[in-house]
């Protein structure tokens, strides 16, 4: 299709030994002994028009420790995003992305209940980005633009709606390759900070 669609798949298996986790409070390292981590993780793109384009991820994990058979603290076992970015000019880009974690098993905050099943939680980030020229960025973000309510790990909560602007300064030639390079940058920003 002109290369306007493309889409994978990558099977993942780790049979680890002697993983190193924190203690129940937290005080001190041990050692876990076996476990065993293995999913699938998946993509598809379609690029609608050159300027318009959209981008679906999905993540399977299976994480078990093999000395209890109990499932690994804080390793979601569904996570999905939906990211569009449209360029309705050279200089100006808007990205949108939503973001799904599925439940997952943790401990409270100050671990007195060692596994509990948290939540999960959806999340829509809002990105734009203008050249203004002569290595000028201006940049505005909207963060949580539904205001949800969730804490990741479980007992910290996260930031609630949140807009950001600013400006980044370029010194020196830019081509358009690096300009280009400066706008994918910039549209996944939104998308890494969600994620981190």
């Amino acid at each position: 299709m002109g290369e306007r669609l493309r889409f994978g798949a990558t099977y993942f298996h780790n049979d680890i030994k002697n993983l190193i986790n924190a203690n129940a409070t937290f005080t001190s390292l041990e050692n876990v002994g076996q476990a065993t981590t293995q999913g699938v993780e998946t993509f598809i793109s379609v690029a609608v028009t050159d300027r318009f384009k959209v981008r679906g991820d999905y993540t399977y994990t299976d994480a078990v420790d093999d000395t209890t058979g109990l499932e690994l603290l804080r390793r979601p076992k569904h996570k999905a995003s939906v990211t569009a970015s449209w360029l309705p000019t050279d200089r100006l880009s808007f990205s949108a992305t939503a973001l799904y974690v599925g439940s997952q098993v943790d401990g409270n905050r100050s671990f007195s209940i060692q596994r509990l099943e948290a939540d999960p939680y959806f999340v829509v980030n809002l990105a734009a980005n203008y050249d203004a020229g002569k290595g000028v960025m201006l940049f505005v973000r909207i963060d949580n633009v539904f205001d949800e309510r969730y804490e990741n790990p479980t007992g910290f909560q996260r930031p609630g709606f949140g807009v950001f602007g600013g400006a980044s300064f370029t010194w020196g030639p830019t081509s358009p390759q690096r300009s280009e390079a400066n706008d994918k940058t910039q549209l996944t920003r939104a998308e890494k900070e969600t994620t981190k």
